[in-house]
């Protein structure tokens, strides 16, 4: 009798697992079936004996993967495709082998969760939308098409931007996918689409609010630039000194100084620059130019290498140039800039032997005085003597115009500026002309339009696309000769 006891409790024992074994397979065999509502009765009975049941959880993953099951659902199979992947590893080896039978092990429980991943890519590539591409990245965020889908949703969430092209469409791309391929172009949308709008209407007071509101723009530098522009429209030395004082912070001081400095020099002795400046911010520096500059340096030779010296031989530029211009050789240099090459480049330095401009370009030459025009793969650019760049090197010739103006020349059309740098036209006429003192004729597809000097500086054309201040009411302009 006690053996028998012995024997049905070890029954007892045994029979649960293959019970619920027994049950998973069946479950699994009703739900190849259709048999959807008897399949979950099943697979309810084992989750109540064991919630963690591996095989039942994934053959209720099935249930809801099955499109012909009514209550399919992907996001409720992917879930339980999860949960059987993480519970299967705690499950009997008895069970395992059980339910191996009916191909039913951690292969396919994986390959489960594969399948529900490419289907849910599937979907969300099917809309093609930034919302469902960002469904499948929220509830699949272990799909190997995961990455795949945070790049097209990028691309199409960029594409949108685009479209709109405002700086707030970029802003909020940047704000929303900070991490995307393209937020790097879109940052810099946004700062060009921000500093446009913001300084739409071209005044001064739009450009100091830009800057109020955007100290960190990259933009900032050409706000700076902007002000400094419209500000010294006059070109004289009280507006240079003015911006000064009103912008003391401004990157734009040193330049205006030098503007000062080569101003006074025009109708006073060099010498008086400090008494009348006494708050320019290098009197060191600009009392040895101003003593240089009265002096005619010439070339010296030495160990294969050339430096300056002054009438008097004392030596004024230190011999390490590999050579220098050769006009120098008969007539000294009488300029206050000195042509020097290293390399085979050449630079330019002032008379103290200070870098003026670097060894980028091909050819310096003097335009005026005061300003020199570098070239650069056949490009012509502008800077001041003292060494600050009024203009990029981006055109085929830069002329003076009228002793006031700079006539440019890109790709064939013209276009004025001011002698300071400031764009005061487009590059957009067929012919600029001055025909009389303070009369500008400019020529546009054969027609003609006439224009007084302060007419144009009074316009502030600083947008290429501002044409408003140009008619052409003429077919013919000729000069007459006065009679009487």
């Amino acid at each position: 009798m006690k053996s028998k006891i012995c024997l049905w409790l070890l029954l007892l024992y045994l029979i649960p697992d293959g019970v619920k074994a027994d049950r998973v397979t069946k479950a699994y065999k009703k739900l190849r079936r259709n048999e959807f509502e008897k399949s979950r009765a099943l697979v309810y009975k084992a989750l109540e004996k064991n919630p963690q049941n591996a095989g039942a959880i994934y053959v209720f993953s099935q249930y809801f993967l099955n499109s012909n099951n009514p209550a399919a659902h992907l996001d409720s199979a992917y879930t339980y495709a999860l949960a059987a992947i993480s519970y299967y590893p705690q499950t009997s080896k008895k069970s395992r082998k059980y339910w191996n039978k009916s191909g039913i092990n951690d292969s396919t429980l994986l390959a489960n969760k594969v399948l529900i991943d490419s289907l849910a890519f599937g979907l969300a590539s099917d809309s093609n939308l930034v919302s469902t591409y960002q469904y499948f990245i929220d509830h699949y965020p272990t799909a190997s098409q995961y990455t795949e889908a945070i790049k097209r949703r990028n691309a199409i969430a960029f594409a949108a931007a685009q479209q709109k092209n405002t700086y707030q469409s970029y802003k909020n791309f940047i704000d929303t996918y900070p991490d995307a391929a393209q937020a790097k172009e879109a940052r810099e949308l946004y700062n060009v689409m921000l500093f446009d709008s913001q300084t739409a209407a071209g005044t001064i007071e739009s450009y100091e609010n830009f800057l109020e509101l955007y100290p960190q723009s990259p933009f900032k530098l050409l706000a700076e630039q902007r002000i400094f522009e419209i500000y010294n429209a006059p070109h004289t030395i009280k507006s240079y000194h003015d911006f000064i004082k009103k912008y003391p912070s401004s990157s734009f001081v040193k330049q205006a100084w030098s503007w000062i400095f080569f101003l006074h020099k025009q109708d006073h002795p060099a010498e008086n620059f400090l008494k009348t400046y006494p708050d320019f911010y290098d009197s060191r520096y600009i009392q040895k130019l101003i003593a240089a500059e009265k002096l005619t340096y010439y070339p010296v030779y030495e160990e294969e290498k050339y430096g300056f010296i002054d009438v008097n031989g004392v030596l004024q530029i230190p011999i390490r140039y590999d050579s220098v211009a050769s006009q120098y050789f008969c007539e000294g240099v009488k300029e206050g800039f000195i042509l020097v090459y290293h390399h085979n480049k050449v630079s330019a330095i002032d008379k103290t032997g200070k870098q003026i401009i670097d060894e980028s370009y091909e050819a310096i030459e003097q335009l005026e005085e005061g300003l020199l025009t570098v070239e650069k793969e056949g490009k012509q650019g502008l800077y001041l003597e003292s060494g600050f760049r009024l203009l990029p090197p981006q055109y085929e010739e830069i002329e003076m115009l009228d002793g006031n103006f700079l006539l440019l020349t890109q790709n064939g059309k013209k276009g004025l500026a001011t002698t300071n740098g400031r764009k005061l036209t487009a590059l957009d006429f067929d012919d600029i002309s001055s025909p009389e003192e303070k009369l500008l004729l400019f020529e546009k597809n054969g027609k003609y339009s006439l224009l007084l000097h302060q007419q144009l500086l009074d316009t502030q054309v600083l947008h290429p696309k501002d044409t408003s201040a140009f008619t052409y009411p003429y077919t013919k302009v000729e000069r007459v000769k006065k009679v009487f």
